[in-house]
């Protein structure tokens, strides 16, 4: 019994070392399956990147072929490559620049990036475009994520050599008249050259003004050439040699000055007016003051700069200026000329009418108040206008009578430069008061006037003197309201004389409010 439980446990150990044996072995075979498949996923996250890398390449020179944007600076640094011995390298870092992609993450390191200044796509031309102006681009890509690189990247590429570019300008073909700085209307003529250190001939020479952005190309196969150069400018001219790798040379000026060329042709030349508070003023309109002139010009610009001359009624007021602009402070017919530096070209523009009244209307009131009795009444017969040399117009509100009321009228007087005079007066509907006699016997207790009424009688004669005994011509005496007087040799007259107290006075039986003798609405 005993061997045989000894043989069971030494059979249970074995069986379980087995056992131990087999998982290892499950174990290492699953790791090993875990670790390929890891690696096969990597290896696809880098292809598809490779893939973005080149889509990007394509939608960027795409770009450029089209027309490109014209403040680009990917398109300003990479010419199409016209042939299969023409290629560009465009980075990764210039793409993720121009927003055409975005960093790449490296598949076999996710907490870093693959290295944008080392990856890079080649571009070349399969199509000669020299010979059938055709593009067939290709493009084989080197994407460097740490220690993993494509397979191109092992492939010899030139290093750029260090040479420099060099350029002179001429007045003429055969470049002996060297130029001088002078403004020009001529084309002038500017030689390129690459000195020597270039790797594999000369491809292109790019110019440019200093104050633009964007490079123009001009094509040789040789490490120098001419280009005829037609252009307005007025700047510094810039050029850069490129070899056939498309390394690039030093930047160089073209001669020692700036280059001064106007070819400008003047289409038309517009003549506009401006009162002093800045309104526009058609030409022949009076104005209240003075009139700005302003020439336009098309095209609105000229590198040389326009220069302008000025007359009124054909007599020349201001020589050649700069100004575009005069202030006429009398009346006139103006107009001006245009031209270039040179002016060959000289352009007249449309005649300009000034006609200056500043002069307010002076608006006299005959009355205020008006009385209006109860009839209708025109309001501008009750003031007189007086305008400056451009006349003008006037108008009250209310325009007439309205037969009822007392009201303020309105007048205004507007010349035709545009000043404004106003003024207001009263206007007042008025009839005759009615008389209310009264008479009392004594001032008593009212506002009365005092009046003596008369009555003649016949004369006195002291020979006719009826009845001696009354003196009625005997001295002077008065017997009751009858008055003598003693004259023996002419006679008198006797009056009879009454003193009243007259208390009349006036009212408005039809409304209306008392004024004298008037009464007023």
């Amino acid at each position: 019994m005993k061997e045989k439980r000894n043989s069971y446990y030494a059979f249970t150990l074995i069986e379980l070392l087995a056992v131990i044996v087999i998982l290892g072995i499950l174990l290492g075979l699953a790791v090993g399956g875990y670790i390929g498949y890891l690696n096969q996923s990597r290896g696809k996250s880098y292809t598809i990147a490779e893939n973005s890398f080149k889509d990007a390449t394509m939608a960027a020179m795409e770009n450029c072929m089209a027309g490109g944007n014209k403040n680009s600076a990917f398109c300003n640094n990479h010419a199409i490559p016209q042939n299969q011995f023409d290629y560009e390298l465009v980075y990764l870092n210039e793409l993720i620049a121009g927003d055409y992609i975005d960093p790449i993450k490296n598949p076999y390191n996710t907490e870093e990036f693959c290295d944008a200044n080392n990856s890079y796509v080649y571009v070349s031309n399969r199509a000669d475009m020299d010979v059938d102006m055709n593009y067939d681009l290709y493009y084989k890509i080197c994407l460097v994520c740490g220690d993993k690189k494509s397979a191109f990247c092992d492939e010899d590429l030139e290093a750029p050599a260090d040479f420099d570019t060099s350029c002179e300008v001429y007045y003429d073909e055969n470049l002996t008249i060297p130029y001088d700085g002078e403004w020009t209307d001529q084309d002038l003529f500017i030689k390129f050259n690459a000195s020597e250190g270039y790797t594999s001939g000369i491809s292109r020479f790019n110019y440019k003004g200093e104050k633009e952005s964007k490079w123009k190309s001009f094509s040789v196969k040789e490490p120098q050439g001419v280009l005829r150069f037609s252009e307005s400018i007025n700047d510094e001219l810039l050029a850069q040699a490129y070899d056939d790798l498309n390394h690039a040379g030093s930047i160089a000026q073209c001669g020692s000055t700036a280059i001064r060329i106007d070819k400008t042709v003047i289409e038309d030349a517009t003549l506009t007016g401006k009162r002093a508070n800045g309104k526009a003023i058609p030409s022949g309109k009076w104005s209240d003051s003075h009139v700005t002139l302003t020439v336009t010009v098309n095209p609105r610009t000229c590198v040389s700069g326009y220069l302008y001359r000025w007359y009124k009624d054909g007599v020349l007021v201001q020589d050649w200026s700069e100004s575009n602009t005069y202030v006429a402070k009398e009346d006139g017919t103006y107009k001006a000329e245009v031209a270039n530096i040179f002016k060959k070209q000289i352009v007249a523009t449309n005649d300009f009418v000034v006609k200056i009244d500043s002069t307010a209307p002076v608006i006299t009131v005959h009355q205020d108040p008006l009385n209006l009795n109860n009839e209708d009444y025109e309001f501008t017969d009750n003031i007189t206008v007086t305008f400056g040399p451009s006349g003008g117009e006037f108008a009250c509100d209310p325009k007439s009578s309205r037969k009822t009321g007392t009201y303020t009228v309105t007048c205004t007087a507007i010349s035709n430069s545009d000043i404004e005079t106003t003024v207001t007066f009263q206007a007042r509907h008025s009839y005759a008061a009615r008389l209310v006699p009264k008479t009392c016997s004594r001032q008593e207790n009212c506002n009365c006037r005092e009046e003596e009424y008369c009555i003649r009688h016949e004369t006195c004669n002291p020979w006719w003197c009826p009845d001696w005994s009354q003196g009625c011509c005997n001295g002077c005496h008065q017997t009751g309201e009858t008055v003598c007087c003693e004259e023996y040799a002419t006679g008198t007259r006797c009056d009879t004389c009454t003193v009243n107290y007259d208390c009349s006075y006036y009212d408005c039986p039809n409304g209306g409010t008392l004024n004298g003798t008037t009464c007023y609405y």
